[in-house]
């Protein structure tokens, strides 16, 4: 979007919007951050983090959820997608403060886990990307391109969350 199509939507001049904000690059940091901060300090996150994966898991599931499903974030997302191949740094620069710190979230979680002996993940990144793939690929992915989703929330988390706890059950046998 053009400087001026933000600020006529602010009803401020294009010179207040440059007076905040010294470049698109900082706008979009701000916007990014401003949308990502009620996910990254929300409760079912924060308090998940001693809860046990079969706890926890359908409540971090259904704080992203909630988070990615505003209008506000699928606009986000669509600008992104839409505008990487023009500004390849948006991409960037939308991981480093949004995508990346929330998906940070949920790898800490595994993490921890891993310390108290819950579950076995060498790799807190790859089960957090697997986590989440499997919940957002039938329950967010379809609605933001406008298809139906195929299938009902509780099952998809539910599913998401046995896989979870089957492929990094602690074996007795060692």
């Amino acid at each position: 979007r053009s400087t001026d199509a933000i600020a006529a939507d602010a009803c401020v001049s294009k010179r207040t919007v440059y007076n905040h904000f010294l470049s698109k690059r900082d706008l979009f940091r701000a916007v990014t951050q401003q949308l990502y901060a009620g996910l990254l300090e929300a409760d079912a996150l924060l308090a998940s983090i001693d809860e046990v994966p079969e706890t926890a898991l359908p409540r971090l599931a259904r704080a992203i959820l909630k988070h990615l499903r505003q209008p506000e974030v699928q606009g986000l997302l669509r600008l992104v997608i839409s505008e990487q191949q023009r500004i390849p740094e948006l991409a960037a620069e939308f991981h480093s403060v949004g995508k990346g710190p929330a998906v940070g979230l949920v790898e800490r979680y595994f993490a921890a886990q891993h310390e108290r002996g819950r579950l076995d993940v060498a790799n807190p990144l790859l089960a957090a990307q697997q986590f989440l793939g499997a919940v957002k690929e039938s329950l967010f992915w379809p609605a933001l391109i406008g298809l139906p989703t195929p299938a009902n929330e509780d099952t998809v988390i539910e599913a998401a969350t046995e896989m979870i706890i089957q492929v990094y059950r602690i074996s007795d046998v060692r």
